[in-house]
């Protein structure tokens, strides 16, 4: 009787005791897989280390700098090796430095490219290798999950062969996971694409329009030929860009053209950035997007405001330093200001003097300097729009003044305060990429120039009137 009694016990717990077993197996599983998840991402950053490290040796410090970055970024924040090199670089700024600044001539930067494009080649494979490591134990979120990075990472039509599997770079993915890349995809000009950080906060979005070459992809909702158009102009100003800052951006920078303000504002507000609603565009350096308004606007506002975003969208993508308002505006007015570039859809003029209704303005009734140099873009945009026009004229003025009027020895001031900048990445929170403070650019601006300040001031009034 009682040998009946315990089989009968055994047989009724028998279910329970294999799904003890069966969770037990799936919990080793998870702690094998972020403890593999963990090797390929410091290895990943690794790559990026080291070569940061052989770039600060040779000289080349924006581009060390952006490395070393990397190494935090692509490793996302495991590489505590990384994280320490990262931050001695940004705690002793210009002492960190072996040597003088190299020039980053043009065989040096299609040389830097071509190793980083390696690198990202490399880390792309692991990242692979990871996916299928989690879909070989099972656990299938964790390798949607990673796979989606990868995805975002390539950035590039989904292509499907005639099975059903996802080719990736070379390599096959088939199965369930295929199947839900396949139909989470939204179609873009007839071609499969996952959904990016853009689409993903405006998810009510179904119709958009690209065009795309290597370097920068045009998003919009109006129509392929505005993408197109738009595409055309801002791909001139890739290499002025690359030129002017000495850097070329490690993955493919984006414009994203909204047509309606409703979908634009509830893009800020899920990002948490409801504050830029007064402004008609915003650069995402976490997107890696440039995102517009275009209702309401002009094609001609829309295509300077394109040129205006992107190059806030460039310098942030090669080093997210925190500048002051009236550096970081007046670099875009630059080559997105009214009046300073031309467009005549085959070639791109940039750094023509701004439109003389605009100079002006500002010459009527113009910012005290110290006023131009603490101003707030966001808060004279969402305040004053009139004094916000000044501003923004001031700022590609000061910024010229500096540059070109006011002798050598001033420019070459300028350009090791950026230097000191974006070489340190200075005010950018690395964890917190949209807190970005620009009190320390601000400070040292003011260490180099303060003694100089009320000379440049009366200076640059007598030059604003010659413009």
């Amino acid at each position: 009787m009682k040998g009946w009694l315990f089989a009968a016990f055994a047989l009724l717990h028998a279910p329970l005791a294999a799904g003890f077993a069966q969770d037990g197996r799936r919990e080793e599983a998870l702690e094998a897989f972020k403890e593999e998840r963990q090797r390929v991402l410091v290895q990943i950053g690794q790559r990026h280390l080291e070569y940061g490290v052989e770039l600060r040796d040779k000289g080349l410090h924006l581009q060390a700098a952006m490395q070393l970055v990397l190494a935090v970024d692509a490793s996302r924040g495991r590489n505590e090796r990384a994280r320490v090199v990262l931050g001695v670089m940004r705690r002793y700024q210009d002492a960190f430095w072996k040597r003088r600044p190299a020039a980053p001539t043009p065989a040096r930067l299609e040389s830097y490219a071509k190793k980083a494009g390696k690198l990202r080649l490399q880390g792309q494979e692991d990242l692979f290798g990871l996916v299928k490591w989690a879909e070989k134990k099972r656990l299938d979120e964790q390798a949607y999950d990673e796979l989606e990075e990868l995805l975002l990472a390539l950035d590039e039509p989904l292509e499907f062969d005639e099975r059903g599997a996802l080719v990736l770079a070379g390599m096959k993915l088939d199965g369930a996971l295929a199947e839900r890349v396949r139909a989470s995809a939204i179609e873009i000009n007839g071609r499969p694409y996952v959904r990016d950080i853009v689409l993903r906060r405006v998810p009510e979005i179904r119709h958009v329009f690209e065009s795309t070459s290597p370097g920068l992809r045009v998003r919009s909702t109006r129509s392929v030929e505005d993408s197109a158009a738009l595409h055309a102009a801002a791909t001139a100003l890739l290499p002025v860009l690359s030129a002017e800052l000495g850097l070329i951006p490690d993955r493919r920078l984006q414009i994203f053209v909204l047509g309606e303000r409703k979908r634009y504002n509830a893009y800020l507000d899920i990002a948490g950035l409801s504050s830029h609603r007064a402004a008609d565009g915003f650069a995402d350096r976490v997107a890696n997007a440039a995102v517009l308004c275009s209702e309401g606007s002009t094609p001609e506002f829309v295509l300077g405001l394109a040129l205006h975003e992107l190059t806030h969208l460039y310098q942030l993508s090669v080093s997210p330093a925190a500048f002051p308002s009236w550096y970081m505006e007046g670099c875009a007015e630059t080559f997105g200001g009214e009046g300073t570039f031309r467009w005549d859809g085959h070639t791109l003029v940039v750094g023509e003097k701004m439109a003389p209704g605009r100079l002006d303005e500002l010459r009527a009734a113009p910012m005290p300097l110290r006023d131009l140099l603490a101003a707030d873009a966001l808060a004279l945009l969402a305040q004053d729009r009139a004094a916000a026009r000044r501003f923004y004229a001031g700022a590609w003025a000061f910024l010229r003044f500096l540059e070109e009027g006011a002798g050598p020895a001033v420019a070459e001031q300028l350009e090791r305060w950026r230097d000191a900048c974006l070489g340190s990445i200075l005010g950018a929170d690395l964890y917190k990429p949209y807190l970005m403070d620009s009190g320390g650019s601000h400070a040292l601006f003011l260490e180099l120039f303060e003694p100089d300040l009320a000379r440049l001031e009366t200076e640059f009034a007598a030059w604003l009137q010659t413009l």
